[in-house]
C-alpha cells in the first residue's frame, strides 16, 4: 500500500488511535455506518394522568457515551415558539433550538450533541410553553440501551416533562471534527 500518493486509501476500519500521523495528514473516517438510533421514554402521554403545563421544568438525563438527541415527540395545546434546551447539571446551556410548534402531536428534530455526564437537563428555556406533561404513571428510569437514561425530572419521580418517544443515537467515544464522509479512512501525504 503506497502512502506517498495523495488520496490513496491505505486501509478501512482502523481504530483512530492506532494511526500514526508522522509526516502525513491523517483524516480518520469510519468505514461503518453510525450505530442505530434507539427510541425510549414514554411512547406517548397515555402512561397516566397529566395535562398541559406552562411552567419551566426539565428531565434529568445520564449519558455514558457521547450521543445525539435526534428527535422527540411533543404535544402542544397552543401554537407557540419555544426554545428547547440541553443543559449541563448546573443549568448551563449546551445546545438549544427554537421551534414554532403547532397544536397537537408532532415530532421535532433537535440534533443536540449529548456529552458524557450525569443529571444533564433536557427542558425548555422559559415557561408559558403549554406542552403536555404527565403527573402519574411515570416509571423511571427510561433507558436507551446502555448508553443513556432519563432518570428523573426537576419536579421529582412522579412527573415526566414534554419529550416523548425520544430518538437518541450513540456517536461513539471519538469525535473527529472536520470529517464529513464517514465511509473510509484516508491517509494523505503532506504537500
Amino acid at each position: 500500500e503506497e502512502i506517498n500518493n495523495p488520496g490513496v486509501i491505505v486501509d478501512t476500519g482502523i481504530q483512530a488511535d492506532s494511526l500514526y500521523a508522522g509526516s502525513y495528514i491523517v483524516m480518520a473516517q469510519f468505514s461503518e455506518p453510525p450505530p442505530p438510533s434507539q427510541f425510549g421514554g414514554p411512547l406517548d402521554t397515555s402512561i397516566g394522568t397529566g395535562g398541559y403545563f406552562s411552567g419551566n421544568q426539565h428531565l434529568e438525563l445520564d449519558c455514558n457515551t457521547p450521543s445525539k438527541l435526534v428527535s422527540a415527540v411533543v404535544y402542544a395545546e397552543t401554537q407557540n415558539t419555544i426554545t428547547f434546551e440541553l443543559r449541563d447539571n448546573i443549568g448551563n446551556v449546551l445546545d438549544d433550538t427554537t421551534i414554532t410548534v403547532q397544536i397537537g402531536e408532532q415530532r421535532l428534530y433537535f440534533d443536540f450533541d449529548i456529552p458524557v455526564g450525569t443529571d444533564l437537563e433536557l427542558g425548555v428555556s422559559a415557561g408559558n410553553t403549554d406542552l403536555y406533561r404527565n403527573n402519574g404513571g411515570v416509571n423511571y428510569p427510561y433507558n436507551f440501551g446502555s448508553f443513556a437514561s432519563i432518570t428523573s425530572s426537576s419536579a421529582g419521580n412522579q412527573y415526566y416533562y414534554f419529550y416523548y418517544d425520544l430518538e437518541i443515537q450513540p456517536i461513539g467515544d471519538v469525535v473527529i471534527t472536520g470529517c464529513t464522509d464517514t465511509s473510509q479512512i484516508v491517509i494523505v501525504a503532506q504537500p
